[in-house]
């Protein structure tokens, strides 16, 4: 179940990009500052009712026909993949990376992580 929303999040993260609206940069903070944190406290289906179900109604009624619903893997996925970028493993993929900032990534990651269980318990 996870994977599933997990992958439409990042399905429709890279057809943003894909298509010009945003860059990966803007995607994350995006999603880190925005919905990220909110997730963090409260699952989509809490949120559905606390903002209510007629407010979901009224914004998917236009907003469901412009999501990505591609059953092909994006382009700038492929693009990258056919490159070799394929993320931190090889020191780029959406983004670029020295070693030593892989170190940082992950090691922050993991404070991170910690501080936000800790948090929430």
């Amino acid at each position: 179940v996870e994977n599933r929303i997990l992958y439409a999040i990042m399905r429709e993260a890279v057809d943003l990009v894909d298509r010009g609206i945003i860059d990966a940069d803007g995607i994350d903070r995006c999603v880190r500052w925005g919905i990220g944190y909110k997730l963090a406290v409260i699952g989509p289906m809490e949120l559905l009712d606390m903002a209510g179900l007629d407010i979901y109604a009224a914004v998917g009624g236009y907003l469901n026909r412009d999501l990505c619903n591609s059953a092909e893997v994006s382009k700038t996925i492929t693009d990258r993949t056919a490159e070799g970028k394929l993320g931190m493993k090889t020191g780029a993929g959406l983004y670029a990376y020295t070693p030593e900032r892989i170190d940082a990534l992950r090691g922050e990651r993991a404070r991170k992580l910690v501080a936000v269980r800790k948090a929430l318990s």
